[in-house]
């Protein structure tokens, strides 16, 4: 095997272990989207329920 091919390899592998190492450390911290509640009744049961948000009546005021 010529050097030039020995590196190619040598930098190959150190990228892919790199990036295992980087994709199993960024998932063990996170859990997926369905795995827990984010509701604020669930994170505070004694806050209030939310408010609906402010509909737009499509309506400008009169501009003078």
């Amino acid at each position: 095997m010529s050097r030039n091919k020995k590196i190619f390899v040598a930098l190959a592998v150190l990228f892919t272990a790199t990036m295992v190492f980087f994709t199993v450390d960024i998932l063990s911290r996170t859990s997926r989207p369905g795995a827990r509640k984010h509701l604020i009744e669930s994170v505070n049961p004694a806050a209030p329920p939310p408010r609906p948000a402010p509909v737009d009546s499509g309506r400008r005021s009169p501009s003078n």
